[in-house]
């Protein structure tokens, strides 16, 4: 899914810069830069829906808030070393320029990608809430449909038993 938004996003610039008539240069490694960016993504919400899957049922909020706060503080910073790394190779840039623009992002970057974090935690979130939810409702209509068997099973014992204890009293009245 990452991927393909990936692409998308690439082509939409491509797109725009075309449509636009802008002066500015735009190549099959810009649609590859979209893509790697995007692909990061995928190690983000594989990490998010591994961690949020591996926690007890039900979730409480304080794990909620401790893997958010997790991913804000770990996940993003790994992600933007990674999509800087990206960029500056594709721009033909030393390490140095890398550490420059990982040590002075700009802001409108990381509210961009602190957004999409947040939107992604929610969509793994609301996947493994629901993927567990769901195991219980399945688990619940199960010892349900347990239960009714084993009270139809015991119904039909007392019946038995009871047919057996009345048989033999209507067979002496009945004879004497």
């Amino acid at each position: 899914m990452w991927i393909t938004i990936g692409v998308v996003h690439g082509l939409s610039r491509y797109a725009d810069i075309v449509k636009y008539d802008l002066d500015v240069e735009f190549s099959l490694s810009d649609i590859g830069y979209y893509v790697a960016s995007y692909s990061a993504w995928v190690v983000v919400t594989v990490a998010l829906l591994r961690t949020l899957s591996r926690q007890r049922f039900p979730i409480t909020t304080k794990a909620l808030g401790l893997t958010f706060l997790t991913g804000v503080f770990v996940w993003l910073p790994m992600y933007f070393s990674y999509d800087y790394a990206i960029g500056t190779l594709v721009e033909g840039g030393t390490w140095a320029d890398w550490w420059a623009r990982y040590r002075s992002p700009s802001g409108s970057v990381v509210f961009f990608y602190a957004v999409v974090y947040a939107l992604t935690f929610a969509l793994c979130a609301g996947l493994v809430l629901g993927n567990r939810t769901r195991e219980a409702q399945r688990a619940n209509s199960e010892l349900q449909r347990q239960q009714a068997e084993d009270a139809l099973a015991l119904s039909k014992q007392q019946m038995q038993l009871m047919q057996a204890q009345l048989s033999p009293h209507f067979l002496f009245n009945s004879l004497g």
